[in-house]
């Protein structure tokens, strides 16, 4: 049997393996969001390890930063299947340069999780773990 990568895997099981143990890293800061589906996009379903990117309200730069969904008890949704609610928490993992980040990740920074040009969900930045 050929080797999986940890993509391939996860597409195969439906199953979410954090950003934690692939990166041994812990998360870079948590936002409470709130689904908020631009018409463009309403067809896509929102779902754990999505890698839709993150705008800072006022910015018109979108960056590699992707949401890990948490569940009502803050414990990481380890399933792709699961239903995702239309408003709770996530960790937010930052895939690129983290320095340009610092001055802008304060608690109650707002932004927007985006696909292309499109919005997914508003945001508000609630812990900053760096």
């Amino acid at each position: 049997m050929e080797d999986l990568n940890i993509e391939e895997l996860m597409r195969e099981t439906n199953k979410h393996i954090s950003y934690t143990n692939l990166t041994k890293k812990n998360p870079d800061f948590q936002v409470d969001y709130v689904l908020k589906i631009d018409k463009e996009i309403e067809d896509i379903i929102p779902y754990q390890g999505m890698r839709c990117d993150f705008r800072y309200k006022n910015e018109n730069i979108s960056y590699m930063i992707y949401p890990e969904i948490l569940d009502k008890n803050g414990q990481i949704i380890n399933s792709r299947d699961e239903e995702m609610n239309s408003e709770g928490k996530a960790f937010m993992w930052i895939f690129g340069d983290k320095d340009l980040h610092k001055n802008k990740l304060l608690l109650g920074t707002e932004g927007y999780w985006v696909v292309g040009s499109y919005t997914l969900a508003e945001v508000v930045i609630t812990h900053v773990f760096f």
